[in-house]
């Protein structure tokens, strides 16, 4: 079995501790991707399922070093049959070389900081929060409250209708109106299926 652990489009949170307890029972191989929680989440940004208080129990675990971190590349943590594994059937590893030593050093020092420095972690998560924060809005947006850290505002508008220009940001920073625009880049079927179809604000 495999998920994200918080996945990007919506920023919605698997629920590590039940697919742990039923792949124990099947006898499943669980994979978590922590992509998007490395480095934020976590009491020392290891991800969800140090959150969760599953770190112990989850057999593959991936992630980026190119989110948080602030490097490069990618990683996997499992025990050595699975390691000896991959590294040898795996074609990503196969077909490429090793990170040059710059970039590893880099990912150290970003998980070294992710540790050592929790109050970064706790600014993101507290301006999530704030994101989150009721207002009074001119248009019709509904806050997606699933998540802690990952807020969408979902305009009420058809796919076609899914994006908002830059322009018609407000001094607060609020949407004034959404406009139309036919040849936006914004996800559409398949990536959302047409009742789910929404546009979500970004915030860097």
């Amino acid at each position: 079995m495999a998920t994200d652990a918080v996945f990007s489009m919506d920023g919605d949170a698997a629920d590590l501790p039940a697919l742990v307890d039923l792949c124990e029972r099947q006898g499943a191989l669980l994979l978590i991707d922590e992509a998007h929680a490395t480095g934020l989440l976590g009491a020392d940004g290891a991800g969800l399922a140090q959150l969760q208080g599953v770190r112990g129990r989850v057999p593959l675990v991936m992630g980026t070093l190119g989110k948080a971190v602030g490097a490069f590349g990618a990683f996997v943590c499992c025990d050595t049959v699975l390691r000896d594994h991959l590294l040898n059937t795996a074609r990503g590893f196969i077909f490429s070389t090793a990170l040059p030593p710059p970039v590893l050093g880099a990912a150290l020092e970003g998980i070294r900081i992710a540790r050592a420095e929790p109050w970064r972690r706790e600014r993101a998560l507290a301006l999530a929060d704030r994101l989150r924060t009721p207002w009074d809005s001119p248009v019709n947006l509904r806050l997606s409250c699933r998540s802690r850290w990952g807020p969408t505002l979902r305009p009420c508008a058809s796919p076609r209708r899914s994006s908002f220009k830059a322009s018609t940001f407000g001094p607060c920073g609020l949407p004034r109106c959404p406009k139309a625009r036919p040849d936006s880049g914004s996800p559409r079927a398949p990536t959302w299926r047409t009742p789910r179809s929404r546009a979500s604000l970004r915030l860097s």
